[in-house]
């Protein structure tokens, strides 16, 4: 609709002021229509749908992954003109964008002001579904409360019949839920205690009695280390490592004692009590379970498990000595760690020595693995939800003790020694040439070859000069390689009696 009005002109120094004709109307109007598809009375009836869906079940606090809700729109009746979708985007939450199928080009997405308007097409077709994927992120989510909503409208500038408006609004609530992995893994440095055994070491005199017994230095160290990382999503508040280390046999015999105990990271430890054999319950068979157990992930990305030292075998030699909680008595020792951010990492170093019994060490039985327990556990997280069940993992570590092995020391080899090598080689040289000629080894043939007038030709007496040349050379070679095959068989000989005496 049109509509066109004139008047006079009412300023000031006109000489000669215009006059309105009082018989013609000051304004002309006219009206054109615009031709819709919706029907015969030119009225659009349409009928939106929306729905929306999220292929999440649950929000974790903290969870750096962007939220991807899909909403679909339909129009199930005739064209909607002007047809927009409108989704008011809840505090702690971002908009970052939008995506939609290749069909619907016309489809455009804005933030405006906390709500996110989406228009669908002027007009959005009869029967034309509309797909669109919004990307969120809720990577601020405070944690205070235990779901959230979304709330999404579909309209138009037609007048769309109450029966079938309920359908034009959706709304999507997702659980809140806080949780973080956690892994506890551990290492002996070294990897194995060796024990020096104590050695004679002789004095300037060859006498034996003169030896002077060199003890071993005293108490070996080893460090026992936690790592405790934390790869989130949420944020500990709270936690606690408890480790159980054995230090004194069932009898009270000390073999272990406790150095420094240092905590990198929010936290500090100290030696708890002495716990006894009933009292310690965690076998490795739980260990192992629990290790191989995964924790929950978050959005299909995976998180590694925590890793754990097993105990190793029993040696070829015999039976080795398990000194755990179950064999020995224990220390308990409980640090108490501070915030865990996500990717974070807490390492706690135990650091003692071995005490060897003088008993043990002469009788070479010090072969023993030191086994110590982590129990690392989540007590509380900085949120107003809080898990249903904390995070918990396990970790042992073993250090084998070993006696060192003995080295072979360097001697001077004795005069008569040599000499009665040296003897020994040319008696064996001698036996060796008399086998060979009474084999015959040194004994000519001779190739009788005789004319009728019974003497030999002179090209003969060339061919056997030849032949009687290649004949020795044959023997010196087949007599000097088995001179050096007995030699290499006497040294050998030797050798071995040498290492084994001397």
């Amino acid at each position: 609709e049109v509509a066109v009005t004139h008047s006079l002109d009412d300023r000031p120094g006109v000489v000669l002021p215009p006059i309105l004709d009082h018989h013609v109307r000051h304004t002309v109007t006219d009206q054109t229509n615009i031709l819709k598809d919706c029907g015969k009375d030119n009225i659009c009836d349409t009928d939106l749908r929306i729905t929306v869906s999220s292929t999440r079940k649950d929000i974790l606090v903290g969870t750096p992954y962007d939220f991807i809700m899909n909403i679909e729109v339909r129009n199930a009746g005739e064209g909607a003109y002007e047809a927009m979708m409108t989704m008011e985007v809840p505090d702690e939450v971002d908009y970052i964008g939008f995506h939609k199928k290749s069909k619907d080009a016309q489809v455009s997405c804005t933030n405006d002001l906390g709500a996110v308007k989406c228009e669908l097409g002027n007009p959005m077709e009869a029967n034309e579904t509309i797909s669109i994927y919004l990307r969120l992120s809720v990577s601020r989510l405070s944690g205070m409360n235990d779901s959230i909503s979304f709330v999404v409208q579909a309209n138009s500038s037609n007048v769309e019949d109450q029966r079938t408006s309920f359908d034009n609004e959706a709304v999507l609530t997702l659980p809140v839920r806080a949780y973080a992995n956690v892994g506890l893994r551990g290492v002996s440095i070294p990897e194995q205690v060796i024990v020096k055994m104590p050695r004679k070491q002789k004095t300037n005199g060859n006498d034996e009695d003169a030896a002077v017994t060199i003890p071993p230095p005293p108490r070996p160290q080893f460090t026992h280390i936690y790592e405790i990382l934390s790869t989130g999503p949420s944020t500990i508040g709270k936690s606690e490592l408890k480790v159980y280390f054995p230090v004194m046999s069932v009898e009270g015999q000390r073999f272990i004692t406790l150095g420094n105990i240092t905590v990198e990271g929010d936290g500090q430890c100290q030696v708890t009590r002495m716990l006894g054999l009933s009292e310690f319950n965690i076998t490795s068979v739980q260990v192992e379970h629990l290790s191989a157990t995964a924790p929950p992930v978050d959005d299909g990305h995976p998180v590694q498990l925590a890793h754990t030292r097993k105990r190793r075998q029993a040696s070829k030699a015999g039976f080795r000595e398990q000194l755990d909680c179950t064999a020995a008595r224990c220390m308990l020792i409980t640090c108490t760690l501070g915030t865990l951010k996500r990717n974070s990492i807490a390492i706690v170093r135990l650091s003692s020595f071995l005490t060897l019994d003088n008993h043990d060490v002469q009788r070479k039985i010090i072969e023993r693995d030191i086994v110590s327990t982590g129990v690392f556990e989540v007590l509380e997280m900085p949120y107003h939800i809080q898990p249903v069940s904390m995070p918990l993992s396990y970790a042992q570590i073993v250090t084998p003790v070993n006696p060192e092995k003995p080295t072979a020391t360097k001697k001077s080899v004795q005069t008569w020694v040599v000499v009665l090598s040296v003897m020994s080689g040319l008696l064996l040289l001698i036996l060796a040439v008399l086998l060979l000629w009474k084999a015959g080894f040194f004994k000519r043939k001779y190739k009788q070859l005789m004319d009728y007038s019974g003497y030999l030709d002179d090209q003969d007496d060339d061919d056997d000069e030849n032949e009687f040349i290649a004949f020795c050379k044959e023997r010196w070679e087949q007599l000097v390689s088995g001179i050096m095959s007995c030699w290499d068989w006497m040294d050998t000989r030797i050798t071995n009696f040498r290492d084994r005496y001397y």
